[in-house]
């Protein structure tokens, strides 16, 4: 006998008399909330997602391997990165373990307040130049960043709005090398010298790099000039180096298809050009089509924040923050409008969070809190 809508009407929560009971619905979200709290911390984490990993970093281990064998890296290059296995293996580089694993200064470090199986400990750029380190890749994993994907411009977009010093560098075949250098721009370019390195902070630097991503878009919308995907990229990378008209017509014609990801960046552009009601009406458009977009929810607090109105950004920082509790942007932004909400308590706890982070940006960010925080 085939299955029939009201036999399968278990499957709704909504119309299921058993979920409905009020007492499992709280074991569920019990359960749910454990679950999260687990995974957080790298607690229990399954093996299928182990082999996905391990599918993202082979490949970059034999790509510096292959830059090694080129001469591009020299022989002896040593690496900082958080995930030393398969990417030292494959790469035959010798790499610094930031989290301890395999270097016994590092392990007996303190932990962090955050405790998180195996990755509360975290070596320091001090530690890495007097350990001889000369690339500390911004990227927790991954050295590399390839024009055609979001990585690299996030990293550099991050470190600008930051402050951070990273750096970076043409490694050939679309490949990028996005790096804080702990022996300092002037001896890594005489170690490194088929790599020339540009500072994130470097405009001339920044928009040829813009123009390359542009141009890398561009190319691979001609080859599927439906792509929802490359439509986006590209108009962020449009957005970004001041085309904002050509972006604005990609993002509005994704808007009036509903397109959470056509509202959010439309908002984004409005929002930089001063226009900060429509840009909060755009923001809450993106945030109903997709309620768990914690950046939709990040740029509507910010947005909020620049028109004068921290007391309403503070509820939607918070669930930004909530949604993505490791983001630097929103945890800064939100400390921002704590601190001109007048709630120093509140800001405290963001710059203790952003410390607590342990990355080199969300210290940058506590610091430039700390320096807005009243005495």
């Amino acid at each position: 006998m085939g299955a029939t809508p009201e036999r399968l009407s278990y499957l709704d929560p909504a119309r299921d008399p058993v979920y409905g009971w009020p007492g499992l619905r709280a074991l569920a979200a019990a359960h749910r909330n454990l679950l999260r709290t687990l995974t957080s911390r790298l607690v229990g984490v399954r093996q299928e997602e182990h082999a996905l990993f391990l599918g993202t970093v082979l490949p970059e281990g034999r790509r510096l391997g292959a830059l090694r064998d080129a001469g591009i890296l020299p022989r002896d290059t040593h690496l900082a990165l958080s995930a030393v296995g398969a990417i030292p293996y494959a790469s035959n580089l010798r790499v610094l373990d930031r989290l301890g694993l395999t270097d016994a200064v590092v392990a007996r470090s303190a932990p962090g307040e955050l405790r998180i199986m195996a990755h509360d400990r975290h070596a320091t750029l001090e530690y890495a130049a007097t350990s001889g380190v000369d690339l500390w890749a911004e990227n927790p994993v991954h050295l590399l960043s390839r024009v055609d994907g979001d990585a690299l411009l996030w990293a550099i977009d991050a470190a600008r709005l930051s402050g951070a010093s990273v750096y970076f560098a043409d490694a050939g075949d679309g490949d990028f090398v996005v790096a804080e250098l702990p022996q300092g721009p002037e001896k890594t370019a005489a170690r490194f010298p088929r790599l020339r390195f540009h500072a994130a902070g470097d405009a001339a630097a920044y928009a040829a790099l813009l123009d390359a991503v542009i141009a890398d878009r561009e190319r691979r919308l001609v080859s599927d000039p439906t792509s929802r995907d490359v439509r986006v990229a590209l108009g962020s990378a449009l957005a970004s180096r001041g085309r904002d008209g050509e972006a604005l017509a990609i993002f509005r014609a994704l808007a009036d298809a509903d397109d959470p990801d056509g509202w959010y960046n439309l908002g984004t552009i409005l929002a930089r050009r001063g226009e900060f009601d429509a840009a909060i009406d755009a923001f809450r458009r993106a945030i109903a089509l997709a309620p768990s977009m914690g950046a939709a929810r990040h740029n509507l607090g910010l947005a909020l924040v620049r028109a004068g109105r921290p007391g309403e950004a503070i509820a939607e920082l918070k669930e930004a923050v909530r949604l993505e509790p490791e983001s630097e942007g929103a945890l800064f932004t939100l400390g921002l409008a704590q601190l001109l909400a007048g709630d120093r308590a509140g800001a405290s706890a963001s710059i203790r969070a952003l410390e607590t982070l342990g990355t080199v940006q969300g210290t940058a960010l506590a610091a430039r809190l700390r320096g807005q925080s009243p005495r």
